[in-house]
Order: structure tokens, then C-alpha cells, then sequence
């Protein structure tokens, strides 16, 4: 979900924090910590620290730094530099097979879409239809909406695909991902 925060103990205990909003979420992905449900996910769990207490400077805000210190008076914050980073560099054996899976959709996928011609489609045409494929090939959702820009749009990060049609002799970019929990 996209507010959620995680409290890890110099013991090694965790515990996560959500709110009720995504209840369901966090028992299917993280059936095995304790949950605090709360709206304001990282006070909730802060409150529970004692002593000091690291967080990531690069993901927090200023306005919620100072809001801390506001409600948790004696705790002494230390701002940290990518722990979770480094943590993530490794990866296990189901994350490289849904690697290894998600390579092989969108290889499938791309190779289908060149086979179909695209000259005299639109930009949006040519997304959906990439989309659709990635579907075809076993993926689970996307990652981020898929991006097609051609011509003068292909210059452009992260261009909205248009109703532009692709003529012959257009540049084409595009950024796709597929989503797979295989």
C-alpha cells in the first residue's frame, strides 16, 4: 500500500504499521510480524522505540522530522544513509526467479509487438497493445503504465502516450514492466 512504516528493533524484532485501509494487504504479505494499525504509521510505531532510533534521511521529510520531535519529546533521532538500500542489493531466490520470469514476459511481449506492425497506430494504441501482450505472456499486473512516445515525443522522460501516429521512419521509445509474483 502506500502508507505503511517499519520499525526494526536492535534485537532484530519488527514490527509493521498500516492503516485499515490496507488491513488485508499487510496480513498476506507480512503475515508474520506484529501490526499496528494506525493512520499515522510511523509515530504509531515510534512511540514504541526507546533510546535512539535511525531512520532514512533520504525518504523523510523535514515537516515530518520536526513533527516528531514534537510528539516524542526525549527520543534522540540519527539519520541514516540507504540501510534499506544496501539491504535490497541482494536478492533472494524467489526475487530473481520473478526477475527471471518478468525478463522473459517482456521479451515475449516486445517480440510479438514488432511482429504486429505498428506504422499508422497511435502512441495509446501501441501501449495497450503491448500491455495486452505482457497479459498474454502470464504477467500479473504492470509495474507503471507503459510508455510509448514516438517522433518528437521520443525525447521526452517519462511522456503520456499520445494519440500521435507513428509514421515510417519515427524514432520509438518504450518503457514497459510487467508485474509477476512467479
Amino acid at each position: 500500500g502506500s502508507n505503511a512504516a517499519l520499525l526494526v528493533l536492535a534485537d532484530g524484532d519488527a514490527t509493521v504499521s498500516t492503516d485499515g485501509r490496507y488491513i488485508t494487504q499487510m496480513a498476506n504479505e507480512s503475515p508474520d510480524l506484529p501490526t499496528v494499525i494506525d493512520r499515522s504509521c510511523a509515530v504509531a510505531l515510534l512511540r514504541r522505540a526507546t533510546g535512539r532510533v535511525g531512520f532514512e534521511a533520504e525518504h523523510v521529510t523535514v515537516a515530518a522530522r520536526e513533527g516528531w520531535d514534537a510528539e516524542l519529546s526525549g527520543t534522540h533521532f540519527a539519520a541514516t544513509s540507504k540501510i534499506v538500500e544496501v539491504l535490497r542489493v541482494v536478492k533472494d531466490a524467489e526475487e530473481l526467479a520473478c526477475l527471471a520470469t518478468a525478463c522473459a514476459i517482456t521479451d515475449a511481449a516486445f517480440a510479438d509487438l514488432v511482429q504486429t506492425g505498428l506504422i499508422g497506430l497511435s502512441e495509446k494504441q501501441i501501449a495497450r497493445r503491448l500491455e495486452g501482450l505482457m497479459f498474454d505472456h502470464g504477467a500479473d499486473g504492470l509495474s507503471f503504465e507503459s510508455i510509448v512516445a514516438s517522433g518528437e515525443h521520443s525525447a521526452i522522460p517519462h511522456h503520456d502516450s499520445t494519440n500521435r501516429v507513428l509514421a515510417s521512419g519515427d524514432f520509438i521509445k518504450l518503457e514497459f514492466e510487467p508485474k509477476t509474483n512467479a
